[in-house]
């Protein structure tokens, strides 16, 4: 079953092909990949009354709607991470492994939205240089972290509000659980933070 339309999917194809060929350096063409993944989303999530803080919590709540595998989501978030360093981090240089990462992550993307259609083109290219998926990550020690918020409630203690519990999404993909215990006398009242979350909101915590 095809999630787009021929059309769409025909156009986002030639895009990507105009990218993958430009005279542009790497590092540019990882902004511009961003761009076309960005649009792809914005499409996709069009008829959608939701707020979205940014490209992370659009393609998590794209993901879960359309039942994107994920494997997919996966490799296309390592995408976006590197995306997001070409954009902010001045000494960032891609490698061309990255690179080739990138554009086998987002076409396999395009190929599941339409299994009926492939780009020639491209696909001659992903072999022609061997390109390969993302490996995934290894476990790691974390002093911040961003997630997708899922669902949150306030903690009780004697029917006291004593803390907040938030379940979210880290960029990998794996659920995660935080628990904010109020202390009053530190001037923390997270238990109030509830008012103003919402579902896949961007929460970025700092040990």
């Amino acid at each position: 079953m095809s999630v787009v339309e021929q059309d769409f999917i025909l156009q986002v194809y030639t895009r990507l092909r105009d990218i993958i060929f430009s005279s542009e350096n790497l590092k540019n063409k990882f902004l511009l990949l961003r761009q076309l993944l960005e649009s792809v989303y914005k499409k996709l999530s069009e008829d959608s009354n939701m707020s979205f803080s940014g490209l992370f919590a659009r393609m998590k709540y794209i993901q879960e709607q359309l039942e994107i595998p994920s494997e997919i989501d996966y490799q296309l978030n390592q995408l976006r991470i590197l995306s997001n360093k070409a954009a902010h981090e001045d000494d960032y240089q891609p490698t061309s492994k990255e690179w080739l990462s990138s554009v086998y992550a987002i076409n396999k993307f395009f190929r599941w939205l339409n299994p009926k259609i492939e780009d020639s083109v491209i696909e001659d290219y992903l072999s022609k240089h061997q390109a390969q998926a993302f490996p995934p990550l290894s476990p790691q020690k974390r002093k911040d972290l961003l997630c997708i918020v899922k669902s949150w409630e306030v903690l009780k203690n004697n029917n006291q509000d004593a803390g907040l519990k938030i379940v979210g999404t880290l960029e990998e993909g794996i659920e995660c659980t935080i628990y904010l215990n109020d202390m009053e006398d530190a001037g923390k009242k997270w238990s109030t933070l509830a008012k103003v979350l919402w579902q896949y909101c961007t929460l970025k915590c700092f040990r």
